[in-house]
């Protein structure tokens, strides 16, 4: 009952928003949000910076956050910010031509047919399940319908993830863009230069090698919660040191729906405040993650990512996989015995064949131009059709 008001208040708001179709739509107008108005950040970031860069002031570019005053220099771009949920929030949202976000949109949201609204998604691979495929009660998949209705496009880093989503979020396969995912393009090439910033934003001489962990977050989107924290980061560190050689840093990142409670060391840095994921990913030597689709990403470098699950049977129980967790070509432990024992034992040539395999099983179409392909489809819609 109490779902089904909320679903009716949402019909509601959506019907006292069509005012704002009085208000003409600007041709050039692109209004950017990533991670529910939190972050200048994945998707949304690298095709603004293709479009700044490829196309200058011909586009109109906006971003809405709920803090804006903290990306102030975004400003310098001659990029607009918005605050969230303001009046100009929605009259940007009702007259811009189109829309991009990488979690999907508010339910309250209405949009002229004119309009082609974008969902980068933030994720790639195909590995835990969402949507109706972890059970949804009758409301969500209303809301559900409602955004597939919404969507023109989705972007999709293979087409496993093309077919699962759009099973799970009930939006058409025809929807999907098999092109890659834009944030991806800076690690399918090597990019030092990126690397270099991170250990100068936090002072790490540049021949110590980082191992970043990166675990997702447990229960549902509304009720997050934290992984265990039981990871032996000393003794990674030294498994890692005996295996690879060097000194070794630890990055520790949580997901961006939790706080992070680590507390600093000397050879433990908490960077879940570092604003770019993938930028700690080019600086990483080692990825360490649970069920992160950071694993995805870092396997297109082909540097070692090792999983560390101590709650793999609950998890199974509670959500499960799209592909198996026996066919990820990562390393899998679930205690940190087992982790020092998967990093001494690393094989970089099984690993690589592994990866490819995983790349092929799953039809990735990252090439590394992620960005100019939605760049210039976003231009195309804008300012050459018209």
């Amino acid at each position: 009952m109490k779902e089904t008001l909320k679903f009716m208040i949402i019909k509601t708001i959506r019907l006292i928003l069509r005012m704002f179709w009085i208000f003409p739509i600007h041709e050039n107008r692109i209004v950017f949000m990533a991670f529910n108005a939190k972050q200048y950040a994945c998707n949304p970031k690298y095709i603004t910076e293709y479009l700044r860069g490829q196309y200058g002031d011909a586009l109109e570019i906006i971003w809405v956050f709920d803090q804006p005053e903290k990306f102030s220099y975004l400003q310098e771009q001659n990029i607009t910010l918005v605050k969230n949920k303001t009046f100009r929030f929605f009259y940007d949202m009702a007259t811009a031509h189109v829309i991009v976000t990488n979690t999907g949109l508010p339910s309250y949201l209405v949009f002229k047919k004119k309009q082609v609204l974008i969902n980068t998604w933030h994720g790639g691979g195909a590995y835990k399940r969402c949507g109706i495929d972890i059970g949804v009660d009758g409301v969500a998949v209303k809301k559900l319908r409602m955004a597939a209705k919404d969507t023109d496009y989705m972007i999709s880093g293979c087409r496993k993830f093309s077919e699962v989503m759009s099973h799970s979020i009930l939006l058409p396969i025809e929807k999907m863009l098999d092109v890659g995912m834009p944030r991806n393009d800076v690690l399918v090439t090597p990019h030092p230069e990126l690397a270099q910033k991170v250990k100068a934003y936090y002072h790490i001489p540049s021949e110590t090698q980082i191992v970043l962990y990166a675990p997702t977050y447990r229960g549902s989107t509304m009720n997050a919660q934290k992984d265990d924290e039981s990871l032996n980061i000393q003794l990674c560190l030294s498994a890692l040191s005996e295996r690879f050689g060097g000194q070794w840093i630890a990055l520790y990142r949580v997901h961006y729906f939790l706080t992070s409670s680590i507390p600093a060391t000397e050879q433990v840095i908490d960077a879940s405040s570092y604003p770019d994921m993938q930028e700690l990913l080019c600086a990483a030597d080692v990825l360490i993650t649970d069920y992160s689709s950071s694993m995805w990403d870092m396997s297109l470098t082909g540097k070692p990512c090792f999983i560390y699950a101590t709650d793999l049977a609950d998890y199974r129980q509670e959500r499960d996989f799209y592909t198996p967790i026996n066919e990820w070509p990562f390393p899998v432990a679930q205690n940190n015995q087992e982790l020092a024992s998967a990093i001494h034992n690393f094989d970089e040539q099984k690993y690589a064949t592994d990866v490819q395999h995983h790349h092929d099983a799953l039809g990735s179409c990252e090439t590394g131009h992620a960005s100019q392909t939605v760049g210039d489809l976003i231009y195309q819609k804008c300012l050459a059709d018209n």
